[in-house]
């Protein structure tokens, strides 16, 4: 069992941040550190994405998740979407662990992949100044890919 709480922001401005805290494994081995506090594994922000994972920490640390999906975006041309769901879906399974995260990009698009049973997500839209729901132009709501991602599993699971 996992007990992850991620939690990715970008204010009025486009400024990105991303924070995570995780109660661990259950039945963890001792001494055994999770990628959440790992900067790059399970958490990561920077001027193009924000990311939190959840999952299973050694395969995120291994695939050096959330600073893979900046990576992919800056290097490889991605778009946000594209690069989610590549390191979720394929990166870290490769790597040996399932999971997921939630990302948010400076322009306000918004990716969650998962690939694990009974992964449940809970989501804010953005909230302008003047008391509107809103997304960059183009991009859909936050809630509206949550909806999104409950009504078709990525896995089948």
């Amino acid at each position: 069992r996992m007990g992850t709480v991620g939690a990715v922001a970008r204010d009025a401005a486009g400024r990105l941040a991303a924070a995570t805290s995780t109660g661990g494994m259950t039945n963890k081995r001792a001494g055994r550190v999770g990628d959440s506090p790992i900067i790059g594994a399970g958490t990561w922000a920077d001027g193009r994405v924000a990311v939190s994972c959840t999952g299973t920490g050694e395969a995120f640390m291994k695939a050096a998740a959330a600073h893979e999906i900046s990576a992919l975006i800056r290097h490889a041309g991605l778009s946000l979407e594209e690069a989610a769901r590549r390191v979720a879906l394929e990166d870290v399974p490769r790597a040996g662990g399932r999971g997921g995260l939630i990302a948010v990009a400076r322009d306000g698009a918004a990716a969650l992949p998962f690939r694990a049973v009974l992964a449940q997500r809970n989501a804010l839209d953005y909230l302008a100044l003047d008391g509107q729901w809103a997304a960059a132009p183009g991009q859909r709501l936050l809630s509206d890919a949550v909806r999104e991602a409950r009504n078709s599993r990525t896995d089948g699971t």
